[in-house]
């Protein structure tokens, strides 16, 4: 069985998330509210995955998430115009396509699968 390790960089809307590379789980984090205007959003460092802060920017129309443990981030994205909604894990799993997506949804990424 041949396995492969897949580092992928999420391109939603042209919002980006390096997908960061799972023991404790925190409740899943908002970052891109699906405004019609560009965001600029702030990530906080944590005790967990992610430990340098930084400040992304969210296109129009994208909504996205993330949860975060010890060992790896997940994150979930959608378009509010597009109808399409991704997810991914950085546990050796690539964005897959979570399905569609419409904006009265809910998102909620988790560290199973993403969305």
């Amino acid at each position: 069985m041949k396995q492969k390790i897949v580092t992928s960089s999420l391109f939603v809307g042209g919002a980006s998330f390096l997908l960061l590379s799972s023991a404790s789980t925190v409740t899943a984090t908002p970052l891109c509210t699906g405004l019609t205007t560009s965001q600029s959003v702030s990530v906080t460092d944590s005790a967990l995955y992610i430990t340098q802060a930084f400040t992304m920017r969210c296109s129009p129309n994208v909504v996205m998430d993330y949860s975060e443990n010890l060992h790896q981030v997940a994150v979930c994205a959608a378009s509010n115009k597009g109808g399409a909604k991704y997810g991914g894990v950085t546990n050796g799993h690539s964005i897959v396509s979570q399905g569609t997506w419409s904006s009265g949804d809910v998102m909620t990424s988790d560290v199973a699968n993403g969305c």
